[in-house]
Formats: C-alpha cells, structure tokens, sequence
C-alpha cells in the first residue's frame, strides 16, 4: 500500500510539472506525452509476445517519435488538419514496408526465429503477419494520445483565432478535460462499486468492475467536472475564454458524460489486453500500480474524444 502511495505521488507530481512546465514551452508537455507513448508501445509489443503475436519491439517504440516528429512539422508549417492525417498514413505504410522487406532481406535470422517459434507457413508469410502485428504494437496507444498533442497546440492549429490575453490556455483546459474525466471516472467508478456492490460490468474481462460503480463513475465526473467548470469560470481570463469559445455547461455535461462511458471501454479494452497475454499487470515500470498502460488506458480511449468535441467546438 505504501509503495502504490508513494508512486502514485510521483506521478502526480510528474503531471503538475508537466502541466506548470508548458507554460515555460510546450516542447516539455510534448515530451511527457512522446515518453509515455514509447513506454506505452513498448508494453503492448511484450503483451502481443505473450500472446504469441510476434511483432517488432523497436519499430513500435520508435514510431512514437517519427510520428511526433512528422506532426509537429505539419504545426509549425500550418498544415491543415487532413494533410496532417495523410502524412501520418503515409509514415504508417513506409515503416510497415521497411519492416516487411527487413524480414525478407535478413532471411537467415527470420528463417531462426521462425524454427524458434515453431511457425509453419512460408518465411514471406511470417514476415506479413510480423509486419501486422507491429503495426498494432505501433498504434496502440500512440495514435490515440497523439491527441494529447494536439490538445496541447489547439490554439495554434489553424481551427480558431483565439482574441484573448494568452491563447495557451485554450490548450491548458482542454487538457484538464482529457486528464480529470478520467481520473475521477477511475477513482468514483472504484469507490461506487466497493460500496455499493452489484452485478458486474463484464467479469469475463474485469471481474472487478460493477455496473453500479460504473455509472457511479460516469454521474460523479459529471458532477465534479461542472464544479471546475463554474470554478474557473469565476476568474476573468477564463471566463473570457469560455466566452470567446463558446463553452457552454452543458457542453461539459456532454464531454464529461460521453468521455466517463469512453473510459470504462478504455479500462476493459487494456484489461482485455492483459487476460489474453495471461498477465496481471501490462508491466513493472510503476511500482504498486503496474505499468504504464495500466494508468493510462482511459487517458488513451478519452484523449482522442476530448479533441474531437474541441474541433468540432472551435469549427461549428
């Protein structure tokens, strides 16, 4: 229980400076997003191993960084959104076709993994089912908390002029909401279904998890979300940004309860993950907690819903 506590600081105290830091550059919320990713990708490659699904390691821990590479490139040159998209599929299809020729061209050591591993088919067909299993480990979850980063910079993609004293905060915001929903989902949806008890949500996947602590989950973020919502409201500058943007609380009511139910997907998606590969936790990186997919599962189904609603906020 300490070692679960004393951890559970750390992180805390990691998301606050990352948080405070972006105000200093933005460079270093990006950073804590691509260091998250690379752990991240690297914990799914081990569990597709467990699974037997042999895959590449390094190529789903690099892609992390080409990736944010190639997106912050289509920022700063004001590239629009879809073009962004389409660099970033294009970046998808070379290194699937560099780790397929790979294979092809180092024949005798896939030839040795491929005795090692008991396969059967051909060496061209081993090398495609590598290459596709790779590009799982390489998506989830990077692609998802690549949102992280475009929450970060929203106010300097292009989607709005922004008339207020520091456009930055737009971002700082929309970040709350990708963090606190889950967070208090995680907290409230444990806490209801400890007290309350029930039927559970899915128990072949999370036999833990109840259908009252995760509608408890969903009904307390809301609730807490609305707080914050009126809370910052009572400052000027937010107030202001609310207005210029058109933050409405029902509007929060929205993100938060459709985000809360992406939540729950999130945690039995990663649980899923885990129950296949046979494991308890997707890793040991945090001590008393798991591993890192452990922790942000929620963050990673919620993060790309929180800059869907913000996009179509600022467009429409």
């Amino acid at each position: 229980m300490k070692e679960r506590v004393l951890t559970g600081l750390m992180i805390f105290l990691v998301l606050v400076f990352s948080f405070l830091a972006r105000e200093l550059s933005l460079y270093v919320f990006d950073a804590f997003v691509i260091f998250v990713c690379i752990i991240g990708a690297h914990e799914t490659s081990k569990l597709l191993a467990y699974m037997g699904y042999f895959n590449s390691n390094i190529f789903a821990i690099v892609y992390p960084i080409l990736s944010y590479t190639l997106l912050l490139v289509t920022i700063l040159t004001k590239t629009t959104l879809i073009y962004a998209v389409l660099w970033q599929f294009v970046l998808l299809i070379a290194l699937m076709a560099i780790n397929f020729v790979l294979h092809l061209l180092a024949k005798k050591t896939t030839n040795n993994e491929i005795k090692t591993r008991n396969y059967k088919e051909s060496l061209t067909k081993f090398a495609i089912m590598k290459t596709l299993h790779t590009v799982f480990a390489m998506l989830y979850p990077t692609v998802l908390l690549m949102s992280l980063v475009l929450l970060n910079r929203i106010s300097g993609i292009g989607l709005v002029t922004l008339t207020v004293e520091n456009p930055n905060l737009l971002g700082l915001v929309a970040l709350l909401f990708a963090f606190l929903i889950p967070i208090f989902t995680d907290m409230f949806s444990m806490l209801t279904g400890t007290v309350i008890g029930g039927k559970k949500l899915c128990p072949k996947i999370s036999p833990n998890k109840t259908i009252a602590g995760a509608v408890g989950g969903v009904i307390f973020s809301v609730l807490i979300m609305l707080c914050i919502y009126f809370l910052l409201g009572a400052f000027g500058v937010f107030e202001e940004l609310f207005f210029v943007i058109g933050l409405k609380f029902w509007h929060v009511i929205i993100i938060t309860l459709v985000g809360s139910a992406i939540c729950n997907v999130g945690d039995l998606f990663e649980s899923f993950l885990k129950r296949k590969a046979k494991v308890k936790d997707s890793g040991t990186l945090l001590p008393g907690h798991g591993g890192m997919l452990d922790r942000i599962d929620s963050h990673t189904a919620n993060a790309p819903w929180v800059l869907l609603f913000f996009v179509l906020l600022l467009v429409i």
